[in-house]
């Protein structure tokens, strides 16, 4: 277990939480720094950038920094929250509660043909500026995971592996990976040949074998290079 002595009286220090198991979230506290309890910091994360088929989403987090701040002393509650993907699908459900109890939420989506006729980083930016349109809270401070901007906001911090250490970002996955992955099963039911409740539209050995015998449904990203690499036709 890791351990560091933190200031009394500082509010912002006082979260720091290092408890063996749980995120280690440091950077939520340092990018929080000299915001007043009533700002609203914002997460988001997005899943379903590499499928095959199916919609790109979004999820969005946001809670107040004096909120944050309570969470963030919270071990019971903090060190359920994680990364979507190192969560099974029925423990991913329950940390869902818990995010929903604790942030406000919303989901922002681009479909597949707006993916293949924007391209992947417009297809982001158009799914995520949905998502902030449906939370209808002005952030002060966005905190979005990877490398790239692709919202283009001053108020951006991108967050290089944020789902493994900001909270706020790995609720947004959370959020954003449950969505998707009930979509996608929803829509199973209609497109029964390529197996969408298993793989989410990726690109499994099973999917692979779908889309040779069956085809390219109207869910599938038709620009993408796998339908070249598999000889489909469009």
């Amino acid at each position: 277990m890791l351990g560091m002595t933190v200031a009394s009286g500082d509010p912002n220090r006082a979260c720091l939480l290092f408890l063996g198991g749980c995120m280690q979230d440091i950077l939520s506290v340092t990018l929080i720094e000299g915001l007043a309890d009533d700002a609203i910091v914002v997460g988001v994360d997005e899943v379903g950038r590499g499928s095959w088929a199916g919609p790109l989403e979004v999820g969005i987090a946001a809670i107040s920094v004096g909120n944050l701040r309570e969470l963030l002393l919270k071990p019971s509650l903090v060190c359920c929250i994680d990364d979507s993907k190192k969560l099974t699908p029925s423990r991913r459900a329950a940390v869902l509660e818990i995010v929903q109890a604790e942030f406000w939420t919303s989901i922002g989506s681009a479909t597949n043909q707006e993916c293949d006729n924007l391209g992947m980083a417009k297809a982001l930016t158009l799914a995520s500026r949905r998502g902030l349109e449906q939370l209808a809270i002005d952030p002060d401070r966005i905190l979005l995971d990877g490398n790239y901007d692709y919202l283009g906001r001053r108020d951006v911090t991108t967050v290089i592996k944020g789902d493994t250490s900001s909270i706020v970002i790995a609720s947004a996955s959370v959020v954003a990976k449950v969505h998707r992955d009930q979509r996608m099963c929803e829509l199973a039911l209609c497109h029964t040949h390529w197996h969408f409740a298993e793989n989410k539209g990726y690109g499994t050995p099973s999917h692979m074998a779908a889309l040779r015998t069956h085809g390219l449904s109207d869910l599938h990203r038709v620009s993408w290079r796998y339908v070249e690499t598999l000889g489909l036709k469009r």
